[in-house]
């Protein structure tokens, strides 16, 4: 089960509330990553992963957002790929750390 959340008029979260693959992403972690250039090739903007199965959150969840550019804010630019973007978080194997729901508050004590 998946559900996207607009985030404001420039983005979404995309939750997906169960893993097809996980018996193998826990032995292959390079599943979850071909799974995120998956969603940025089919988007065609930068996503990042926000929450993981993998690290103990109750969903994976990615953050796409529609850049813009920085004269024109009504006009899109065609996305970079997250991988080639400097600002983009980088795909590793290693699942933390994530800003799900399900660590708020694990989050919020550390700091």
């Amino acid at each position: 089960m998946a559900e996207a959340i607009p985030v404001g008029e420039d983005g979404a979260v995309i939750r997906e509330h169960h893993c097809a693959v996980r018996d193998v992403a826990e032995r292959f972690p390079e599943v979850c990553a071909a799974e995120q250039d998956l969603m940025e090739r089919l988007l065609g903007v930068p996503v990042r992963r926000t929450g993981h199965l993998l690290a103990g959150c109750s969903a994976c969840e990615y953050t796409a957002l529609v850049p813009l550019t920085a004269g024109d804010r009504g006009t899109r630019p065609a996305a970079p790929r997250a991988a080639d973007a400097e600002q983009a978080i980088s795909t590793t194997t290693d699942p933390s750390p994530c800003t799900c729901a399900s660590h708020a508050a694990a989050h919020q004590e550390q700091a």
